[in-house]
């Protein structure tokens, strides 16, 4: 990292009596949590995770946005990890990491000037109300189970308000904005090397075993032949990752000057959409039109229009109207999705929605996080939507918050896309902060439309990663005038016209 990547916009620091007291709180909350564990007798806790959280917050509490990094990529991998050592609890790392971020960037308030105020904005508003929201779920009269409240409430909303929160306190100059996209396109790049490992090298042993479990195996394993997943927790998981990647990077590529991450960028958009296609799922295909809507509306330029319209239209013929490349079995795969009303597996969701929406009648609360489908064997045994997929993250969230919890999550999305669409046309003045926020809006509304057909918010890397997304979307006004001051005329957005003007994007 570059000197400078943990510079939290302001040298000042506190006194040495304020150092001394921050510590001593630091140590004392440590002593008190440690006592809590012990009477809890949480002893493998207290031996390992507690002093690793410790160790963390030592480590790197003059370092936040190094840890964030490091952080971000272990996230990245955490399911890949999973499988060599099933024994680590994940989803136990994952909150020790953010809870000991969490200290790390309060005690670094100690020792460097962090902006608070950059994270005070409507994203970080608008998912604490969706937190409160779900925070009264827990009251809702119809939930027989505190415990899968308490297990759903993490992806479902702590760390959605988490995520969006704190990411502008990391990310808060445009070199900031650009070590995120490289680590971003280079564990990109480490994903789709091992997805072709496993197609053409084959499996290692630990996802031979992983492929057979039975309910992997029927999911995974079809006539045609298998579906493969990289690093991450499934196919459907892994390849709307690689779609987002593409579309995120596809779009970018237009929004530097550098030709070395033109070049690289369009590579990594080309290779992970293609390599998305050995996963085997159709559903991923909606996130890179999204993101071409998206940039069709937002271009300043013509000729990036034109092109992202033939792109489009191109797609749209050569899976619709045409049988060219049905030998391949994943192209014939694919173009299955552009007949969805004829596919087998379309049908049986669509019988599945019938029976949520009339169970559903009636309860615009829902029943209670954690209580849909296979997630309420776990903690309620039988029951009637236990008995019934989803297939979807937003009929997931329909029957456990209801039509009101859904609208809300809905129209919160909906909110941060149009507001996304709307600094791109008539604020942010920079080319590259443009480029970041057309992306990140295409990448997030690629990512909703496609959780119609899988649960890909509440899993990693997906969900963090949109989080982060989110999150800088907010951040692009205050990066955009960053760029602004340090001078970057290069950079500077001139006018909308085609006049070849470098800001004409």
């Amino acid at each position: 990292m570059a000197n400078g990547v943990n510079n939290m916009n302001g040298a000042g620091s506190g006194s040495y009596a304020s150092k001394i007291v921050g510590l001593v709180l630091l140590l004392s909350f440590v002593f008190f949590a440690c006592v809590v564990l012990w009477k809890l007798e949480l002893s493998l806790t207290f031996a390992f995770f507690v002093p690793v959280a410790i160790l963390l917050i030592l480590i790197f509490i003059r370092a936040p946005k190094t840890y964030a990094i490091i952080l971000f990529s272990l996230f990245y991998l955490f399911a890949g990890i999973g499988r060599y050592f099933p024994a680590v609890k994940l989803g136990i790392v994952f909150d020790v990491g953010l809870v000991a971020f969490t200290f790390i960037l309060f005690f670094a308030t100690l020792f460097g000037k962090i902006v608070w105020k950059n994270s005070m904005n409507v994203a970080s508003l608008l998912t604490l109300i969706w937190l409160i929201y779900c925070f009264f779920e827990l009251f809702n009269p119809r939930v027989v189970s505190t415990n899968a409240w308490l297990v759903a409430v993490r992806w479902a909303a702590i760390y959605y308000f988490v995520v969006v929160f704190f990411t502008p306190l990391v990310i808060n100059q445009t070199k900031d904005v650009k070590h995120f996209v490289h680590v971003w396109a280079a564990l990109t790049v480490f994903a789709v090397l091992w997805i072709l490992k496993q197609k053409y090298i084959g499996l290692d042993k630990y996802e031979s075993i992983w492929l057979a479990d039975p309910i992997i195996s029927n999911t995974h394993v079809l006539p045609y032949g298998i579906r493969y997943w990289s690093l991450f927790t499934d196919a459907a998981n892994a390849a709307a990752c690689l779609a987002l990647s593409s579309a995120f990077f596809g779009i970018l590529m237009f929004f530097t000057d550098s030709k070395k991450e033109k070049i690289l960028f369009a590579f990594i958009a080309i290779l992970s959409l293609w390599s998305s296609l050995f996963t085997g799922t159709r559903s991923h295909f909606v996130i890179p039109f999204c993101a071409l809507f998206v940039l069709i509306i937002c271009a300043r330029n013509k000729k990036l229009v034109f092109g992202s319209v033939i792109t489009i239209v191109a797609l749209i013929a050569f899976f619709r109207g045409t049988n060219i490349g049905d030998s391949n079995r994943y192209i014939w795969r694919a173009r299955s999705a552009f007949f969805f009303n004829q596919d087998a597996s379309y049908l049986v969701r669509q019988k599945n929605h019938a029976k949520i929406k009339a169970y559903m009648a009636g309860k615009p609360f829902g029943i209670g996080l954690g209580l849909a489908e296979w997630k309420a064997k776990r903690f309620v045994g039988t029951s009637v939507m236990a008995e019934v997929n989803t297939d979807s993250w937003i009929y997931t969230l329909f029957v456990e918050t209801g039509i009101v919890g859904v609208l809300l999550y809905v129209a919160i999305y909906l909110y941060f896309i149009i507001y996304g669409i709307w600094i791109s046309l008539f604020k942010l003045k920079t080319k590259y902060v443009r480029g970041i926020a057309i992306a990140s809006t295409g990448g997030i509304a690629g990512m909703l439309a496609s959780s119609y057909g899988n649960e890909i918010l509440t899993q990693f890397p997906n969900g963090i990663i949109v989080f982060v997304l989110i999150a800088l979307i907010f951040a692009c006004p205050k990066l955009d005038k960053h760029s602004i001051e340090e001078g970057k005329g290069s950079d500077y957005v001139k006018g909308d016209s085609d006049n070849g003007t470098k800001g004409s994007y």
